[in-house]
């Protein structure tokens, strides 16, 4: 598949995805990625047609819209040789070029020699020197990348062909597993010379190399037999080396080899023996079914267009798992396998890649990234975390069965780690702030003497900083019930100013449908001048303009991350449970003793909210509501807070005439 993409410096990109079942022939590359320059649209589009042309007539056969061969046979293997071929003479020369024209990437290598024969240490079992996490000498270690065998090497990539017919031919596919063997074991003779720096030899090598073309025998008589390939292995053998192949295609282009051989527990999930290879159950082809379901169901509901960030998420969870766990074709997974490999997702480390260990970890495929973690001890994942990985699992798969086109998937993930240990309430995830927090927060010179946040940039202040604090505190909304707030959300009803909680305007949302509400307004907001500070905007314009939009925490994500920096290092106790969110907690644990009164559930947005409406009638539940509110005592630091007209705010705004509702 072709992407043709430019950047805001006018330069296009070229981007080729090669199909799984291609993959070998470009020595299991995932995709090739070329600068096309600052061109015209018409010049890039010309270049990315000729680049894509040259592709396909290596591919050698004809491809399908899909992605999928039309058929395997003789033209195949000696197209799977002859690039393999042509791709070990491509990086030997350019490494031997690097050598030949860079003094200092020769005396790195002298360096190298020298400090392994200072300590005594005995050299790589196949080659000299482990070049894995040395940039400078890229091109060398990408000769040969892997501490792989010839022969296993080989044999690997032999495993992903099958020969079908009456009977095989043991001759033919022993010298074509035998020509494979031969180019990995000169593509290892030439990173051992190209470490010595013994030029004449890997030249040799070179040579050796075009003889192994130029030599090229028939593998068998097509009239005889036909040879196919095993899409479920080849997925598996591509998606070992995605990891390393995607960090790699971007910038050298290097070629990814065959990484170490499965243990005997990992081949439990291993589905291309035992059951008929169906490509509909590859685990790439579930999720984009997946997606596609989730799209249509959003266009018959009349629901947004654009595609929810979480689902995205969930399905790269989803990924993350099957790419752990080796797990191709997703009839595999079930219950044990699952619970197997809970344990070894516990040892996944956090973002390894952005640690000063990235180097052991950037070319590993993720099933290896917790045996590698158990000798380094980074901070592995959280069980919620985890949680969420076996979630998308447990979402995934309940989808797949409940459709007809997946009979032989079992529903499985689900109901392997608790979310809270047992004997918690989920109120405890978060803790209510304390009085001594409460007089750091509330005490705070915003409050206390007026002085908001200002953008140094765009000279706004930062309102949301005064107001979201307040309102959470003393009338129990979320955050982002507050930051999305319109001046049409602020209505008035006998006398009673109230929030009114709910999804009408664009980018506006709700946790669930118990949270759309009403919320009376506490007379202290009133008193601190909340009505003269709604009054300064049209119906149509929110509240809080100086909070942007964030695709995942939408309009609170600024305020969130603000009051972290400003408050949590203040917090004495249980400080990885205080936040923002503290403050609702602050508000909600007031009423705990009176949690099963369906006015209190409508108030808080949770549920029995129909009950409450039903039973009271709407102005007669705000009014009841209302008396809740003010019955809540608060903090005794609230009476040192300043009004909103003391505040810096109208040393910026001025005082412009205000809008009448």
């Amino acid at each position: 598949m072709r992407y043709l993409s430019v950047n805001a410096c006018g330069n296009w990109t070229f981007r080729f995805q090669i199909p799984a079942a291609m993959r070998p022939i470009f020595n299991f590359k995932y995709e090739i990625k070329r600068s096309l320059g600052r061109v015209t649209e018409q010049a890039a589009t010309i270049k990315a047609l000729q680049l894509e042309l040259d592709i396909r007539k290596r591919m050698g056969i004809s491809i399908l819209p899909n992605g999928k061969c039309t058929r395997f046979d003789e033209p195949f293997v000696h197209g799977l040789t002859l690039g393999l071929v042509q791709h070990s003479i491509d990086d030997i020369s350019r490494a031997l070029k690097d050598l030949q024209s860079d003094p200092e990437k020769c005396t790195a290598l002298r360096h190298k020699k020298a400090q392994l024969d200072i300590e005594s240490r005995v050299s790589h079992n196949l080659f000299h020197f482990n070049l894995r996490s040395s940039p400078l000498l890229r091109s060398i270690h990408n000769v040969y990348n892997t501490s792989n065998s010839p022969i296993v090497c080989a044999e690997n990539i032999f495993g992903i062909v099958k020969f079908l017919g009456d009977q095989e031919m043991d001759v033919p596919i022993e010298r074509f597993k035998n020509k494979l063997i031969n180019i990995y074991n000169l593509r290892l003779e030439a990173r051992n010379s190209l470490e010595l720096l013994d030029f004449k030899k890997v030249e040799h090598t070179l040579v050796q190399l075009q003889q192994v073309v130029e030599t090229e025998e028939p593998v068998y008589d097509v009239t005889h037999q036909a040879l196919t390939l095993n899409h479920a292995s080849a997925e598996r053998c591509a998606n070992n080396e995605a990891t390393g192949a995607k960090q790699h295609s971007e910038s050298s282009d290097p070629v990814a080899l065959d990484n170490e051989p499965k243990s005997p527990s990992e081949n439990q999930s291993d589905t291309a023996e035992h059951l008929k290879p169906d490509s509909k159950y590859l685990v790439e082809n579930v999720c984009e079914a997946y997606l596609a379901h989730k799209a249509k169901l959003r266009e018959i509901n009349n629901e947004a267009d654009e595609e929810p960030p979480a689902l995205r998420k969930s399905v790269q969870k989803f990924k993350v798992v099957c790419e752990v766990a080796k797990i191709v074709d997703i009839r595999s997974l079930d219950k044990s396998v699952m619970l197997e490999q809970a344990v070894l997702l516990k040892g996944m480390p956090c973002d390894p890649l952005k640690t000063k260990n990235a180097s052991m970890f950037v070319n590993e495929p993720k099933s290896r990234w917790p045996i590698i973690n158990e000798k380094i001890g980074l901070d592995t994942w959280s069980v919620r975390n985890l949680n969420a990985h076996l979630s998308s699992v447990s979402a995934i798969t309940k989808w797949a069965t409940e459709q007809g086109d997946y009979p032989e998937v079992k529903h499985c993930g689900n109901g392997l780690v608790n979310k809270k240990s047992k004997g918690k309430k989920d109120s405890q995830d978060k803790l209510p702030l304390n009085n001594s927090e409460l007089n750091s927060v509330f005490g705070d010179k915003i409050y206390s003497s007026g002085e908001i946040g200002v953008n140094t940039r765009t000279k706004q202040v930062m309102t949301y900083q005064y107001w979201l604090p307040i309102i959470t505190y003393l009338c129990g909304l979320r955050g982002n019930e507050v930051a999305q707030l319109y001046r049409c959300d602020i209505g008035e009803k006998d006398g009673i100013y109230f929030f009114d909680v709910r999804a009408g305007q664009d980018k506006q949302s709700v946790k669930n449908n118990n949270a759309i509400r009403r919320v009376p307004m506490h007379s202290k907001l009133i008193e601190l001048g909340f009505i003269e500070y709604i009054e300064r905007f049209k119906p149509t314009e929110r509240l809080f303009p100086e909070l942007s939009y964030h695709t995942n925490d939408k309009y609170y994500k600024n305020c969130g991350d603000w009051f972290n920096r400003a408050f949590k290092s203040l917090f004495k106790d249980d400080r990885d449970k205080k936040s923002f969110y503290s403050l609702r907690h602050n508000f909600v644990g007031d009423y705990e003793d009176h949690a099963r009164n369906p006015v209190l559930n409508a108030l808080f947005g949770h549920a029995n909210y129909a009950i409450s409406a039903d039973r009271y009638g709407e102005s007669v539940a705000l009014e009841k509501l209302q008396k809740l509110v003010e019955s809540r005592p608060i903090h005794s630091v609230f009476a040192n807070i300043v009004p909103f007209s003391k505040t810096n705010y109208f040393k910026f705004q001025g005082n412009p005439k205000r809008n009448k509702r």
